[in-house]
Protein backbone atom coordinates (compact mmCIF):
# COMPACT_ATOMS: atom_id res chain seq x y z
CA UNK A 1 0.00 0.00 0.00
CA UNK A 2 1.16 3.36 -0.71
CA UNK A 3 2.69 4.95 2.57
CA UNK A 4 3.18 2.06 4.67
CA UNK A 5 6.82 2.31 4.10
CA UNK A 6 6.94 5.27 6.26
CA UNK A 7 5.66 3.17 9.30
CA UNK A 8 9.06 1.25 8.61
CA UNK A 9 11.46 4.56 8.33
CA UNK A 10 14.56 5.38 10.16
CA UNK A 11 12.63 8.28 11.90
CA UNK A 12 9.38 6.83 12.90
CA UNK A 13 11.59 4.11 14.62
CA UNK A 14 13.20 6.87 16.17
CA UNK A 15 10.00 8.83 17.02
CA UNK A 16 8.79 5.66 18.71
CA UNK A 17 12.27 5.00 21.02
CA UNK A 18 11.69 8.88 21.85
CA UNK A 19 8.17 7.67 23.83
CA UNK A 20 9.60 4.61 24.99
CA UNK A 21 10.59 4.50 28.95
CA UNK A 22 13.65 2.75 29.30
CA UNK A 23 11.74 -0.59 30.23
CA UNK A 24 9.39 -0.05 27.48
CA UNK A 25 9.16 -1.53 24.03
CA UNK A 26 7.82 -1.11 20.43
CA UNK A 27 6.04 -4.00 18.99
CA UNK A 28 6.02 -3.87 15.27
CA UNK A 29 4.24 -6.01 12.78
CA UNK A 30 5.83 -6.82 9.35
CA UNK A 31 4.81 -9.66 7.21
CA UNK A 32 6.74 -11.83 4.93
CA UNK A 33 4.57 -12.10 1.95
CA UNK A 34 4.71 -10.27 -0.78
CA UNK A 35 8.00 -8.85 0.38
CA UNK A 36 11.26 -10.08 -0.32
CA UNK A 37 14.56 -11.28 1.35
CA UNK A 38 16.40 -7.73 1.00
CA UNK A 39 13.68 -5.58 2.04
CA UNK A 40 13.01 -7.50 5.24
CA UNK A 41 17.00 -7.04 5.72
CA UNK A 42 16.48 -2.85 5.21
CA UNK A 43 13.52 -2.72 7.73
CA UNK A 44 15.37 -5.27 10.35
CA UNK A 45 18.59 -2.78 9.80
CA UNK A 46 16.68 0.04 9.98
CA UNK A 47 15.40 -0.56 13.71
CA UNK A 48 18.61 -2.56 14.76
CA UNK A 49 20.35 0.70 13.79
CA UNK A 50 17.93 2.93 16.24
CA UNK A 51 17.28 0.36 19.26
CA UNK A 52 19.87 -1.26 21.71
CA UNK A 53 17.88 -4.16 21.46
CA UNK A 54 15.74 -5.94 18.76
CA UNK A 55 13.62 -9.46 18.47
CA UNK A 56 11.67 -11.35 16.10
CA UNK A 57 9.03 -13.39 17.19
CA UNK A 58 6.90 -15.49 15.19
CA UNK A 59 2.92 -14.12 15.28
CA UNK A 60 1.84 -16.91 12.84
CA UNK A 61 3.66 -19.53 10.79
CA UNK A 62 6.89 -17.54 9.93
CA UNK A 63 4.18 -15.50 7.89
CA UNK A 64 3.93 -12.58 9.95
CA UNK A 65 6.36 -11.69 12.02
CA UNK A 66 6.71 -9.27 15.45
CA UNK A 67 9.55 -7.14 15.61
CA UNK A 68 10.24 -6.25 18.85
CA UNK A 69 12.64 -2.81 19.86
CA UNK A 70 13.56 -1.76 22.90
CA UNK A 71 16.30 0.91 24.77
CA UNK A 72 17.98 -1.84 26.63
CA UNK A 73 18.03 -5.95 26.27
CA UNK A 74 14.32 -6.97 26.98
CA UNK A 75 14.10 -9.97 29.83
CA UNK A 76 11.39 -12.07 30.87
CA UNK A 77 10.50 -12.40 34.71
CA UNK A 78 9.98 -16.02 34.34
CA UNK A 79 7.53 -16.00 37.57
CA UNK A 80 5.53 -12.79 36.12
CA UNK A 81 5.27 -13.75 32.58
CA UNK A 82 3.92 -17.16 33.82
CA UNK A 83 1.58 -15.85 36.25
CA UNK A 84 0.33 -13.05 33.16
CA UNK A 85 -0.08 -16.67 30.82
CA UNK A 86 -2.54 -18.11 33.61
CA UNK A 87 -4.63 -14.71 33.18
CA UNK A 88 -7.66 -16.01 31.42
CA UNK A 89 -8.01 -12.31 30.09
CA UNK A 90 -4.30 -12.37 28.55
CA UNK A 91 -4.62 -16.21 27.06
CA UNK A 92 -8.19 -14.72 25.03
CA UNK A 93 -6.05 -11.79 23.98
CA UNK A 94 -3.34 -13.59 22.52
CA UNK A 95 -5.09 -16.82 20.98
CA UNK A 96 -8.36 -14.72 19.55
CA UNK A 97 -10.73 -16.94 18.16
CA UNK A 98 -10.46 -16.04 14.42
CA UNK A 99 -6.50 -16.24 14.42
CA UNK A 100 -4.44 -19.59 14.90
CA UNK A 101 -3.62 -20.27 18.81
CA UNK A 102 -0.62 -18.26 20.01
CA UNK A 103 0.16 -19.73 23.48
CA UNK A 104 -1.50 -21.78 25.68
CA UNK A 105 1.35 -21.72 28.26
CA UNK A 106 4.69 -19.85 29.51
CA UNK A 107 6.90 -22.69 27.31
CA UNK A 108 4.63 -22.07 24.09
CA UNK A 109 4.83 -18.64 24.38
CA UNK A 110 8.81 -18.77 24.61
CA UNK A 111 9.14 -21.33 21.63
CA UNK A 112 7.55 -18.28 19.56
CA UNK A 113 11.05 -16.14 19.61
CA UNK A 114 12.25 -16.50 16.12
CA UNK A 115 15.49 -14.53 16.31
CA UNK A 116 17.75 -12.96 19.77
CA UNK A 117 18.77 -9.37 19.80
CA UNK A 118 22.75 -11.51 19.14
CA UNK A 119 21.44 -13.23 16.41
CA UNK A 120 19.91 -10.36 14.63
CA UNK A 121 22.74 -8.67 14.93
CA UNK A 122 24.78 -10.74 13.71
CA UNK A 123 22.61 -10.91 10.56
CA UNK A 124 21.33 -7.49 10.21
CA UNK A 125 23.96 -5.36 12.26
CA UNK A 126 22.09 -2.17 11.80
CA UNK A 127 24.49 -0.51 8.88
CA UNK A 128 22.62 0.98 5.67
CA UNK A 129 21.03 0.67 3.44
CA UNK A 130 18.15 2.12 6.16
CA UNK A 131 15.13 3.02 4.78
CA UNK A 132 14.58 6.60 5.95
CA UNK A 133 11.77 9.60 5.21
CA UNK A 134 14.51 10.91 3.04
CA UNK A 135 15.12 7.64 1.06
CA UNK A 136 11.85 5.76 1.17
CA UNK A 137 13.06 2.62 -0.09
CA UNK A 138 10.17 0.62 0.68
CA UNK A 139 8.03 2.89 -1.15
CA UNK A 140 9.41 1.59 -4.37
CA UNK A 141 10.95 -1.38 -3.74
CA UNK A 142 7.51 -2.97 -1.67
CA UNK A 143 5.57 -3.05 -4.87
CA UNK A 144 7.66 -4.60 -7.29
CA UNK A 145 8.31 -7.62 -4.83
CA UNK A 146 4.13 -7.47 -4.35
CA UNK A 147 3.42 -8.16 -8.27
CA UNK A 148 5.89 -10.43 -8.33
CA UNK A 149 4.67 -11.91 -5.41
CA UNK A 150 7.50 -12.58 -3.72
CA UNK A 151 7.72 -14.06 -0.10
CA UNK A 152 10.70 -13.03 2.14
CA UNK A 153 12.58 -16.60 3.26
CA UNK A 154 15.48 -15.19 5.37
CA UNK A 155 14.27 -15.69 9.03
CA UNK A 156 13.05 -19.08 8.47
CA UNK A 157 16.49 -19.63 7.41
CA UNK A 158 17.64 -17.99 10.28
CA UNK A 159 14.73 -19.06 12.97
CA UNK A 160 16.82 -19.92 16.20
CA UNK A 161 14.24 -22.98 16.81
CA UNK A 162 15.67 -24.76 13.98
CA UNK A 163 19.42 -24.64 15.51
CA UNK A 164 19.50 -27.53 17.64
CA UNK A 165 17.65 -30.09 14.34
CA UNK A 166 19.92 -28.71 11.99
CA UNK A 167 23.26 -29.18 14.21
CA UNK A 168 22.09 -32.59 14.98
CA UNK A 169 21.68 -33.33 11.41
CA UNK A 170 24.92 -31.68 10.29
CA UNK A 171 26.78 -33.88 13.10
CA UNK A 172 25.30 -37.18 12.47
CA UNK A 173 26.10 -36.81 8.62
CA UNK A 174 29.77 -36.15 9.77
CA UNK A 175 29.56 -39.25 11.51
CA UNK A 176 27.88 -41.59 9.27
CA UNK A 177 30.84 -40.73 6.59
CA UNK A 178 32.35 -44.04 5.25
CA UNK A 179 35.67 -44.43 6.90
CA UNK A 180 35.21 -42.84 10.24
Amino acid sequence: MAGIGGLFSKEYFEELRSHLREDGVVVQWLHLYELNDELASVILNTMASVFESVEVWDAYGVRDVLVVGSRRPITLDPTKTQLRMADPKVLADINRPHLPPQATSFSHFLNRQILSDKVLREHFPGKPPFNTDVKPILEYEAPKAFFANQRSKILVELDERRRPLMLRSTHEAKLSKPGR
